[in-house]
């Protein structure tokens, strides 16, 4: 081998030794979460409210170069009679019947609305937060959905979800903080799929589970998020958001089929009942796009 063989040898090398460390290093640069938000347009007061969990999720699905178009905390009951909703006055709200309503106390939820990878999709992320215990069975086959209205349908496979929760801890009196408790979805933890979808909308639920799981002091929130597109120009943009808490029956029995609708969805149970609690988002169109 020649001396200029030799040294091209050692700078192919050289630069194999290099290229890991230069990757690590981009894999591992920062993200300045606070600056992808600001310069999205989101609201300083609901960028306050959302947790680490939440930013990196919506930075994973949506990507760095965000285009903020609508949130909402704000919480609705439906009427059982006509199936409007209404805002729900926490006053009114007296215990826990068949089909009741969860009062604003106890649990919230949000709808984030971002547009997507093209001008007529939108990503909405629906999030949940259990102000106080659910209920001794805790989070077990509850579950969350998102409608959209016509003129809009969901794009397949573009699905995300996560849960936290925060375990009381007995012996030491105090909340042990948030982690990862997304093995709680079915029917595939790993994926975060729904468990079931439709041209209006999809759904995710928690598996059940029994046993020493659940203390009555532990507390609960996720986000589920998924993707639709525009098929008619004239849309109006609007999404509904419903999370059904289950109520077993005295045997211990659940289960519940699913209605889909343009902007609704409800949860009918078989056996056992249903504690439901909406949230509705309608939002302007963005410069040059009529929706709304």
């Amino acid at each position: 081998m020649n001396k200029i063989s030799k040294l091209v040898v050692l700078a192919m090398a050289f630069n194999l030794l290099i290229l890991p460390s230069a990757g690590f290093a981009k894999e591992n640069e920062k993200v300045n979460y606070d600056e992808i938000f600001k310069k999205a347009g989101y609201p300083t007061e609901s960028y306050a409210k959302l947790d680490q969990f939440q930013k990196e999720m919506i930075i994973r699905e949506s990507g760095n170069n965000l285009k903020f178009i609508s949130t909402k905390t704000e919480e609705y009951e439906q009427n059982p009679s006509t199936g409007e909703l209404i805002k729900i006055d926490p006053d009114k709200i007296k215990g826990i019947t068949t089909n009741a309503y969860i009062p604003v106390t106890t649990l919230k939820l949000t709808l984030d609305v971002f547009q997507g990878s093209s001008e007529n999709q939108r990503d909405v992320y629906e999030s949940f937060e259990w102000l106080k215990n659910p209920s001794t069975h805790g989070i077990s086959r509850d579950s969350i959905g998102i409608s959209v209205d016509s003129g809009w349908t969901i794009q397949s496979g573009k699905y995300s979800a996560g849960v936290q929760a925060n375990y009381w801890n007995p012996d030491k009196n105090r909340y042990e903080g948030w982690s990862d408790a997304s093995d709680f979805w079915v029917p595939n933890p790993s994926t975060k799929t729904p468990s079931e979808t439709n041209l209006y909308g999809a759904s995710w639920s928690f598996k059940q589970v029994t046993g020493g799981n659940f203390n009555a002091k532990n507390l609960w929130k996720g986000t589920v998020k998924l993707s639709m597109i525009k098929t008619n120009t004239n849309a109006v943009g609007r999404v509904v958001g419903r999370y059904a808490q289950s109520v077993p029956n005295f045997l211990g029995e659940y289960s519940f089929s699913i209605g889909w609708g343009p902007a609704s969805i409800s949860y009918n149970p078989k056996s056992g009942s249903v504690n439901t609690h909406d949230i509705d988002l309608t939002w302007s169109s963005l410069p040059g796009h009529n929706e709304g």
